[in-house]
């Protein structure tokens, strides 16, 4: 067998065994996208709320370690946002965009196609698979009754 065939088996074997994404996961066709918020707050409930212009989800109560979590086709002639608002009772608030149907967005931000939040005491994060970790987008706005 020659060296080149076995350096080519190897790579494939090793690439079937890991997290490595060999494409990108945004598309400029519609794509099935999943878009997930988690409550690690320490001692309360999260309120959530999302919209985009298709739909509104509505108001959610999300226990201690629970999640809120949906999945949506992407338009092909139009650009797909979704917000949300989330509300942490007598502490904090924040309006941010949890989906952004662009390229920089899904691949470097989210990194594929299940964009994961989760809403902490110091304020709210985004899991990048890239990287496998959270990274903090968004401080907590101060609660005003």
């Amino acid at each position: 067998m020659s060296l080149l065939l076995k350096l080519s088996l190897i790579l494939t074997f090793a690439f079937s065994f890991t997290n490595l994404q060999l494409v990108t996961a945004w598309s400029a066709t519609p794509a099935v996208y999943q878009v997930s918020i988690e409550n690690g707050l320490s001692d309360s409930t999260l309120w959530v709320h999302c919209k985009s212009s298709d739909y509104d989800l509505g108001l959610h109560m999300i226990s201690q370690k629970g999640n809120f979590s949906w999945v949506f086709k992407t338009s092909l002639w139009r650009q797909t946002l979704c917000f949300c608002g989330l509300t942490w009772d007598y502490h904090g608030r924040k309006v941010f965009d949890a989906f952004i149907d662009k390229e920089d967005f899904v691949d470097k931000k989210c990194g594929g196609r299940h964009c994961f939040w989760k809403a902490i005491d110091d304020g709210i994060y985004l899991y990048n698979i890239w990287k496998h970790k959270l990274i903090k987008r968004y401080m907590w706005d101060k609660y005003i009754k």
